[in-house]
């Protein structure tokens, strides 16, 4: 874990950037500079989470989870579809932190939807692990909950996924 003073300078950083980002958006209107938007307000999300602050955490990831789904509304593309499928992660673990197992599942549920539609179109490592993690987060939740049935065919899945994955 890093030292406060490290998360203080990085979340320094990370505000500043997405002050930045927000005023090339304003400037421009591209839609580059919202992903830019996206990207910085999901590290300051990162960093909040990371100390705790779980409410500007979640303020700063649900930024994102919008900012996605207009990107994808926009044009339908892999790229945007796999950024509303990690914002939708992101926002359940702050969600699952915060104790909210509901909201969390149906991000979670959400996510691991778009992530087996994103995989069965092209499989590639990378849209692998998001089906391994998105569905680890399925099953820890129904865990939680003592599905404990519905849990195991999740880490289930992420075990073969990981196994697929170390054999590559």
């Amino acid at each position: 874990r890093r030292a406060g003073g490290a998360t203080h300078g990085a979340l320094a950083r990370y505000l500043e950037s997405l002050v930045m980002a927000r005023r090339l958006l304003a400037e421009e209107g591209m839609p580059e500079r919202l992903r830019d938007v996206m990207g910085s307000s999901g590290n300051v999300g990162r960093i909040l989470g990371s100390r705790g602050a779980t409410q500007g955490a979640f303020a700063r990831y649900e930024e994102g989870l919008v900012i996605a789904r207009r990107l994808l509304a926009e044009e339908e593309m892999p790229e945007r579809l796999r950024d509303v499928s990690w914002s939708l992660n992101n926002v359940g673990n702050i969600l699952r932190a915060r104790g909210d197992t509901q909201g969390a599942l149906e991000r979670y549920e959400e996510s691991l939807v778009i992530a087996r539609r994103l995989l069965a179109e092209e499989e590639m490592p990378e849209r692998l692990r998001d089906v391994m993690v998105s569905s680890g987060n399925v099953g820890r939740i129904l865990e939680s909950r003592g599905d404990t049935q519905g849990a195991l065919e999740r880490y289930e899945e992420s075990l073969e996924i990981a196994r697929r994955l170390l054999a590559e």
